[in-house]
């Protein structure tokens, strides 16, 4: 379904957003540089409270606030957005915004509506001050029990956020159970996530059709969805909202892969660990830790096989009719105008 390759296993390409050629590079949530073919171009926050000024060095020259990781950028009479896709924050490596995105038809998915995620149990709380100013209204946790009991969410002002529980996987499976499995010398890395990435589809379709009742409520946003990792269950949540939208099929595929480099650092420790702590094949854990298109491919092809298309199965199984994408797309597009009387 996806026409998308990369090289087995490796890490995918860091690819630039597709904001007319500009590229805002940041560490640890301040804005450091600006790469763009346009000239006179300004930036301003999203709130007009902070400006910043382009130096002829290409360095911007900006005090950083507590304020989101979006900006507005002006380049004569043309406007458009931009921000940092990624949000560095210590303790959370995979948290991502999912605006930017460009649909088939020319609208962007809007910037501050919705992230995805890793567990949130490690984020430190000095960083607690960067989060806050994303506005959380909805914590999406994919994790089962043993996962949550394991690593409890922090985030600022959780209380006042509405978590939701939708538990995706089998909890009844054990560790040594897995153990077993993996260390099998007729183990399929492969097999087992494209397996697991068909249950999403074939058992875990009710899941979605909870998250999704969420995304159709007002109320709901900002909202932020995550797993343990935030590759599997939230990345296949992604690629269904993309769908949703209208975002062609390589992007959603680009979205998908690049978990593996956001991830890379972390699990290349946990692999090492692993394969000398549990005597594991480190080829077969890395494999398990990343992800590959073929994953997703079998997601998408077990919705072909069972409900013959993409839009059968948001509207069978998800209950997504079409006003409901029309009201998604009018809140999560810039300019959208919904086309239904």
């Amino acid at each position: 379904m996806f026409s998308c390759s990369t090289q087995k296993n490796a890490m995918p390409p860091v690819k630039t957003l597709k904001e007319k050629a500009v590229l805002v590079r940041s560490d640890d949530g301040k804005v450091l540089s600006l790469e763009t073919s346009l000239a006179d171009i300004q930036l301003f926050s999203l709130d007009a409270s902070t400006s910043i000024d382009i130096l002829s060095t290409g360095e911007l020259a900006y005090s950083p606030t507590n304020e989101p990781l979006y900006l507005l950028a002006v380049a004569g009479k043309d406007s458009f957005i931009l921000g940092e896709r990624h949000i560095n924050i210590e303790g959370a490596n995979n948290i991502r915004d999912l605006g930017g995105h460009f649909t088939e038809d020319g609208y962007q998915v809007r910037w501050g509506k919705l992230y995805r995620s890793g567990k949130l149990s490690d984020v430190k709380k000095k960083e607690f001050s960067r989060l806050s100013p994303l506005g959380l209204n909805t914590i999406v946790d994919f994790r089962t029990g043993i996962e949550k009991d394991k690593h409890e969410d922090k985030w600022p002002n959780i209380a006042d956020i509405e978590m939701v529980p939708l538990s995706i996987g089998d909890s009844s499976i054990s560790r040594k159970e897995i153990l077993k499995r993996i260390k099998s010398p007729t183990f399929d890395p492969d097999a087992l996530m494209q397996e697991v990435n068909q249950e999403l589809v074939a058992k875990y379709s009710y899941r979605y059709k909870s998250f999704f009742d969420y995304l159709k409520d007002d109320a709901s946003y900002p909202l932020l969805y995550h797993c343990s990792a935030g590759k599997d269950r939230a990345g296949f949540a992604t690629a269904l909202i993309l769908s949703v939208l209208g975002v062609d099929k390589e992007t959603i595929m680009d979205e998908y892969l690049m978990s593996n480099y956001y991830l890379h650092e972390n699990m290349e420790k946990r692999v090492r660990q692993a394969a000398i702590f549990y005597g594991i094949d480190r080829d077969n854990l890395r494999m398990l830790m990343n992800v590959d298109e073929s994953y997703l491919e079998a997601a998408f092809s077990t919705i072909e096989k069972k409900y013959g298309s993409t839009e059968q199965f948001f509207r069978q199984a998800l209950n997504v009719s079409d006003t409901d994408i029309e009201y998604l797309k009018e809140k999560l597009l810039y300019g959208y105008s919904p086309e239904l009387d």
